[in-house]
């Protein structure tokens, strides 16, 4: 069972462990390739042997090797949806001070740098129109995924969420420069007032699956493939084909409410056109920008 943010990061080592067992790092290529982009992990790197590709990840730090955790449990369900790269293995060390994981390597482009490369073609307006409306669809997918066993509601994740907000507050986690305009105290004040009468409401009745931090550079982009196609009840029934949408950097996937993970994508729209075209294909909530400006703020909190 996949589980919250706020449960991987108060599980014990023993807890941890048992969310990964049986999953040992497989034998990896001989031959190391390129260093790549590494985010909030020590070391990404691109392995390969023939035409066997491999992607390696090393983290350090309890938090850090947590969210490797994370995002092990996570690609391993989803993965199976067509919507992230498959993994093969993760190693962890007793204090869970190291950790390492593997995963299939995803060619392609990220969605950020496909609309970069769209921008010379004629066509390039009706191209990216085109591809916001399928992205839609994918996170539509995601966040229509059944949950198994969970029983959080969006308050009560909303609730925790404030207090992993305080804590990495208290903690000197939060980046200064995302608070220029408004303090850390008032921002925290703000969101606060939304489990009150007078602040915003939640935005949605139930939890989803989240990536937990959908930017642009984290969607992979490739050629045109089958995809399941899944019913109401979480079961593949056919498939469909277009562009192959996946997701990568799982670390801050969460159980929560989807207009988080909106909220982050948000900031991405070039103009009110594309963000119309996402939700055309997304289908499942309607954009409120209330909403979106409140799980923005919250996201400056929690994604540290």
């Amino acid at each position: 069972m996949l589980v919250s943010r706020i449960d991987i990061l108060r599980k014990t080592r023993k807890d941890i462990g048992a969310l990964v067992q049986d999953a040992p790092l497989p034998k990896t290529p001989k031959t190391q390739g390129k260093s790549l982009t590494g985010g909030r992990l020590n070391d990404v790197r691109l392995l390969r042997d023939g035409n066997q590709s491999l992607v390696l990840k090393k983290a350090s730090g309890d938090i850090r090797v947590r969210e490797m955790v994370q995002e092990y449990a996570y690609m391993k369900y989803l993965s199976d949806y067509g919507l992230s790269p498959k993994p093969r293995g993760i190693d962890l060390d007793q204090d869970l001070c190291h950790g390492a994981m593997t995963m299939d390597y995803l060619t392609g482009a990220s969605f950020r740098d496909w609309l970069q490369t769209i921008e010379s073609h004629p066509d390039a307006s009706e191209l990216a129109n085109q591809g916001w409306m399928a992205l839609g669809r994918m996170v539509g997918r995601l966040h229509s995924l059944p949950l198994k066993g969970v029983t959080c509601s969006v308050d009560q994740w909303l609730e925790n969420m404030l207090d992993l907000a305080k804590e990495n507050w208290d903690e000197g986690l939060l980046d200064p420069e995302e608070f220029e305009i408004v303090s850390v105290a008032e921002a925290y004040e703000i969101l606060s007032k939304g489990l009150g009468d007078n602040g915003v409401t939640c935005g949605s009745d139930s939890v989803s699956y989240l990536h937990g931090d959908l930017r642009t550079k984290n969607i992979m982009i490739n050629e045109k493939v089958a995809h399941p196609r899944i019913s109401p009840e979480g079961k593949v029934e056919g498939t469909y084909e277009e562009n192959s949408y996946q997701l990568i950097d799982w670390g801050f996937a969460d159980i929560g409410s989807a207009y988080y993970d909106l909220a982050i994508l948000d900031y991405y729209f070039p103009s009110s056109r594309e963000r119309e075209g996402f939700y055309a294909g997304y289908g499942r909530l309607p954009h409120d920008a209330q909403v979106i400006e409140y799980y923005d703020l919250l996201s400056k909190f929690i994604n540290v």
